[in-house]
């Protein structure tokens, strides 16, 4: 049984609480290019008074001035400026597992270096699934015995090369179907896919972005999502699009989702994973384009390397295209083939525009704001959130 949820964001109130605190500048000014944030008054009178001898353009000036680190890169800060607390990471109690069963693809990875997802997961004590070509398990088994983890299962896929196995198919999409129809095969109702290049993960509480050291970081989206009946996609949002400096919703709703994703494997679509990039994307845009909805969290973050930095994986094949290191984190054929392909997935909503000096997708998300949650009355909806004995503590030292 299903009911409209007419305002998503209260349905948990305590998921409210995961904003970052409500700190939201008394004024803001730009000066000398920077968008200066002040908590009250006197903090900007405080201001115009030290830096009213700086010589306009001077920001190593400037940042003395105001006690602030300025590169040309600064675009935002604070006067004065937030203070960092120690690093407190957050734990449970005892470990947490997930829900429902955690794959991780990886390929040309198994180096220690390389394999950040698996030891992340294995740091967490959170059980998953390596999925790896046959050609490879030989190393990976060597490299997982020689860190001695513990909390993996190797699942190979059926032949060599399997990602350009399938005609028309390639990068990462065959094994992501191949694992779909593994959760299906096992009676799973979700499943979470996640690349092999995942750092960490945090919670974004009272204007902190912390590490969470603990599967409950998985287990309470988990919970969310349950809550609904027509939630397709599902995960967290990356570190660096939910800054700790100003307020957030607990989530996004109806946007894309990336990397680290829960998927729901009833989606009735006629092909699941498809094409050769932007995977994700387009998988988003399809199952909202169905009338389902996702969520993108802000109060639970991920952190992973930039796409293309890593090699193994789709770098050195589907992405590759340059002709030297710097190129490749630039612009290549490959970054523009990707844009291509999905505007030519979805013309009426993604067109390829130029920034960074690279070429992108710019997708318009507005026209699925109409996409509704459904509670699944069946589940009953808690009076406080499950947070699973969350607790802080120093991070220890190296």
């Amino acid at each position: 049984m299903t009911t409209k949820s007419s305002n998503a964001e209260t349905l948990w109130a305590e998921w409210e609480s995961l904003q970052t605190g409500g700190v939201e500048p008394f004024e803001t000014l730009k000066h000398e290019g920077i968008f200066w944030r002040f908590r009250n008054a006197k903090d900007s009178a405080v201001f115009k008074q030290v830096t009213k001898d700086v010589p306009v353009g001077d920001r190593f000036a400037l940042g003395l001035a105001t006690n602030q680190k300025l590169t040309d890169k600064t675009k935002s800060a604070w006067f004065p400026k937030l203070e960092i607390r120690e690093r407190r990471d957050w734990h449970t109690p005892t470990p947490v597992a997930p829900k429902y069963p955690v794959y991780v693809l990886s390929k040309g990875r198994w180096e220690h270096g390389l394999r950040l997802t698996s030891r992340t997961l294995e740091a967490m004590e959170v059980p998953y699934f390596l999925v790896i070509e046959p050609q490879e398990r030989a190393q990976y088994a060597e490299a997982l015995a020689k860190d001695s983890a513990k909390y993996f299962t190797l699942l190979t896929l059926p032949c060599e090369n399997y990602s350009s196995s399938i005609r028309g198919q390639g990068g990462s999409i065959p094994a992501r179907n191949w694992v779909w129809r593994h959760s299906v095969n096992h009676g799973d109702e979700r499943h979470w896919v996640m690349d092999d290049n995942l750092f960490c993960f945090q919670r974004l509480y009272a204007n902190e972005k912390q590490k969470v050291c603990s599967g409950a970081v998985l287990r309470m989206m988990e919970d969310y999502v349950d809550l609904f009946t027509n939630v397709a996609l599902a995960g967290p949002n990356y570190i660096c699009f939910a800054p700790a400096s100003s307020k957030q919703p607990p989530y996004r709703l109806n946007t894309r989702v990336y990397s680290c994703i829960l998927v729901a494997n009833g989606v009735s679509l006629t092909e699941p994973w498809r094409g050769l990039y932007n995977e994700d994307t387009d998988l988003s845009i399809r199952v909202l384009k169905d009338g389902c909805c996702t969520i993108l969290f802000n109060a639970l973050l991920v952190d992973k390397t930039t796409t293309m930095r890593n090699t193994g994986g789709n770098t050195s094949g589907i992405y590759k295209g340059a002709k030297s290191t710097a190129e490749s984190m630039s612009d290549t054929r490959g970054r523009e083939a990707m844009a291509d392909s999905l505007v030519a997935q979805h013309p009426d909503i993604v067109t390829k525009v130029r920034k960074f000096k690279r070429w992108h997708h710019s997708v318009d998300y507005s026209g699925f704001k109409a996409n509704t949650l459904l509670r699944d009355t069946l589940v009953p909806l808690p009076k406080k959130l499950n947070d699973y004995g969350l607790f802080q503590k120093p991070r220890k030292k190296k």
